[in-house]
């Protein structure tokens, strides 16, 4: 493939598309180096195009400094170590334009998702989702066309189709995110825009016939995110009446409808599709496609995240966490730990079992019509079963145990905990609205204040809008969104208990700047789908003015 929108650097190797077949990697990487184990980064500056700058001179302007990353990227045999920086610094550059790197370094990027070292072909994978964009899926597409044109021996030419094939997804995914967020409202163009948007899903689609046979499930996610934009679509063409577009809503249905059939086909638990949300926000949707179902797989999520914070889990297990009498609640169960003492968890068990009570017995098995009996008694009494099936250190008897974390790792019992989680998610978002932020990271940091510390204190309300007072707009909706979220964070910390305020700190600000570390384990809410894009639109906040000043009690503006 010839470089159309730059110029490939000169190197001492043929460069890996310009012999005509894709280089192994597992030697291609292994084979010495050209540069004698010279740093390239540090060898670059006196060896750069004169366009560059002057020879013999060394500069510390951007342009070089992306010059000496292709120089490496471009030698095919440059050290593994050498390889991982250039990517690395590429992919944490500030504000970089995708468009200053050449199709040459952009198919050694897409080539290194192949290399024989993990760590190379994870931050390649994390550079081509980031940077998904016309040019990058050009340089994909050349690459799996070459490996698809030149095959090698089986075993090797099926793992690299696989890891090909498993990059298209995600790149594609976030290719047709962008063209869905610049959907504009119904016009001749923006049908064209919208099919736009759904190519990226069918050509991920497609892809999934070139997975290994215990990946394919995973590609089921292209046909979530073709149901999604049609979804999307018909919200954007709402009635008078503000429901949704007749057409669109019923394309959207077929799709869903062909996701969730899709996902039934994979019985095997190994190979169940990993997105509950996805499945979650398709169910509803089918249910009642009049209401957005994207909020209902938002709730999914930050019932998620909040439940990991509570058990230092993960999905699906930080749906199941299981605590004993310690805190005089008998037993406590689930994401946000319903419990006997307040009543709340005899409601979740009574609904699991009315709707799906072979489910329960096949988790309880001979302790099941124990469970029943339980749910039929006074509060007194089944405080009194809890302590019976535990140790004096609150511990619950091995067969309970395992049964309950059986249980909550079941999908179905874990709708039900989003349920009734619901009329929380409900205030989240009206404080959002109270205090005028609008992404999916203010609902889920909202929603953990209700949890965690019951709401915002009024000695806390005040001092976050005396906070906001004092802010200046800077004119970028996602950084003001952020500064307000973390002055929310702050002063809803300062108002704790002084015993946990550096605990509830930490959990706040996590959530506020979308990264941190909660009890020693680190997050990324991007990795959880929580993200500065608006709840209710899935807009991008930079597409909008930043948010206006607030309005206090007394009516004044904050």
């Amino acid at each position: 493939m010839s470089s159309q929108t730059g110029t490939p650097l000169a190197t001492s190797q043929p460069a890996p598309w310009q012999d005509g077949t894709l280089p192994n990697p597992e030697a291609a990487y292994h084979a010495p180096s050209a540069t004698n184990g010279q740093n390239p980064l540090d060898a670059w500056p006196n060896r750069m195009h004169p366009q560059a700058g002057t020879p013999g001179q060394t500069s510390t302007s951007p342009a070089l400094s992306i010059l000496a990353y292709e120089k490496v990227l471009l030698d095919r045999v440059s050290p593994t170590t050498l390889r991982h920086q250039a990517i690395t610094a590429l992919l944490n550059a500030p504000n970089l334009q995708v468009d200053v790197l050449s199709d040459s370094v952009l198919i050694a990027i897409v080539l290194d998702t192949l290399h024989h070292s993990g760590r190379v072909r994870h931050t390649a994978r994390e550079f081509i989702r980031k940077f998904a964009s016309d040019k990058v899926v050009l340089a994909y597409e050349a690459v799996l066309a070459d490996l698809r044109a030149n095959r090698g021996p089986d075993q090797e030419h099926s793992k690299h189709q696989d890891r090909l094939a498993r990059l298209g997804l995600e790149m594609y995914y976030t290719y047709g995110e962008q063209h869905m967020q610049h959907m504009a409202k119904p016009t001749a163009e923006s049908h064209f825009k919208l099919a736009q948007a759904i190519a990226p899903f069918q050509k991920a689609w497609a892809l999934r016939t070139l997975a290994a046979a215990d990946q394919q499930h995973l590609f089921l996610k292209a046909l979530y995110g073709w149901a999604k934009i049609l979804e999307d679509r018909a919200w954007m063409e709402q009635d008078a009446r503000g429901m949704p577009n007749t057409e669109y809503t019923q394309k959207a249905q077929v799709k869903y409808q062909e996701f969730l059939k899709e996902a039934r086909k994979y019985k095997d638990r190994s190979q169940a599709y990993p997105d509950r949300a996805h499945l979650y926000h398709a169910e509803s949707h089918q249910a009642n496609p009049t209401q957005r179902g994207s909020l209902r797989a938002l709730a999914w999520r930050i019932l998620s995240l909040t439940g990991s914070f509570e058990t230092g889990k993960n999905e699906p297990n930080n749906f199941a966490g299981l605590a004993g009498n310690f805190d005089g609640q008998g037993l406590s169960f689930g994401a946000l730990q319903w419990n006997i003492g307040q009543r709340t968890l005899p409601t979740l068990l009574r609904e699991i079992d009315r709707q799906q009570g072979a489910l329960v017995r096949s988790a309880f098995g001979s302790n099941y019509k124990a469970l029943r009996n339980m749910l039929t008694k006074s509060k007194k009494q089944q405080l009194t079963w809890a302590k019976s099936i535990q140790n004096a250190k609150f511990v619950l008897h091995r067969p309970w145990r395992k049964a309950f974390k059986t249980l909550g790792t079941q999908y179905d019992f874990q709708k039900i905990q989003v349920e009734h989680a619901h009329r929380l998610f409900k205030t989240a978002r009206k404080l959002c609205d109270q205090y005028q932020v609008r992404s999916e990271r203010a609902v889920a940091l909202m929603f953990d204040i209700l949890v965690q510390n019951g709401g915002v204190r009024k000695t806390a309300k005040t001092k976050i809008l005396k906070d906001f007072q004092a802010l200046r707009p800077t004119g970028n909706a996602a950084q003001d969104e952020v500064a307000r979220l973390r002055i929310i964070a702050k002063r809803v910390a300062e108002a704790s208990n002084a015993k946990w305020v550096a605990d509830v700190r930490r959990r706040k600000l996590t959530i506020a700047n979308g990264t941190g570390k909660v009890h020693g384990k680190p997050y990324n809410l991007a990795d959880r789908n929580i993200s500065l894009k608006d709840y209710e639109t899935g807009k991008p906040l930079d597409a909008a003015p930043a948010a206006p000043p607030l309005v206090n009690q007394a009516g004044l503006q904050s």
